[in-house]
């Protein structure tokens, strides 16, 4: 038995060594020296072989406003930039809000005046995001949903606090 397996080992010492200088014997074929150029003859040359150019692959366009899987495209939320959220009622208070497109936990990213917001009754809003439905909801870091304001026409959103028996405004979300 012992015999058997060094009798294996020299084969395949013997097939590897064969196999280094094979492939010696052929890169030296591939790019002569400048010396070896002048001896070779065109009929030790390898033959010229055309390669065939690879088909360019097109990607999917991704959306600039922050979609980043291409598998699953998301709808184009059209509300971004520069808002205001304002109480629905003769002297109530208006604050400037930004719908930006930038991606964060839960949607995008809500840039707002914390002091302002909180005497909406909005407490630390952290995202926004587009429903199915065309609404935009506001969502804490927790991503529990703090406001959705209903989409009435283009870039005018409304939220029926009232109703809910929340005994605060009703709030509308409109271009400045």
């Amino acid at each position: 038995m012992a015999q058997r397996f060094k009798t294996v080992r020299a084969d395949v010492a013997r097939a590897w060594l064969a196999a280094v200088v094979l492939c010696a014997v052929g890169l030296a074929n591939c790019s002569p020296s400048k010396q070896g150029e002048a001896q070779a003859s065109e009929s030790t040359k390898p033959p010229l072989v055309e390669v065939a150019a690879a088909p360019v692959v097109q990607e999917a366009p991704i959306a600039a406003w922050g979609n980043d899987d291409p598998d699953h495209p998301q709808p184009d939320p059209s509300p971004l930039g520069d808002f205001v959220l304002w109480e629905d009622r003769e002297g109530g208070r208006v604050c400037p809000v930004e719908l930006e497109n930038a991606r964060t936990i839960g949607g995008y990213s809500f840039v707002y005046d914390e002091e302002c917001l909180d005497r909406l009754g909005i407490a630390d809003p952290y995202a926004w995001f587009a429903a199915d439905d065309g609404s935009i909801v506001l969502i804490d870091v927790t991503r529990h949903v703090l406001l959705r304001l209903t989409r009435h026409r283009k870039d005018e959103y409304y939220a029926e606090r009232q109703a809910m028996g929340l005994r605060l405004e009703n709030l509308n979300l409109t271009r400045p």
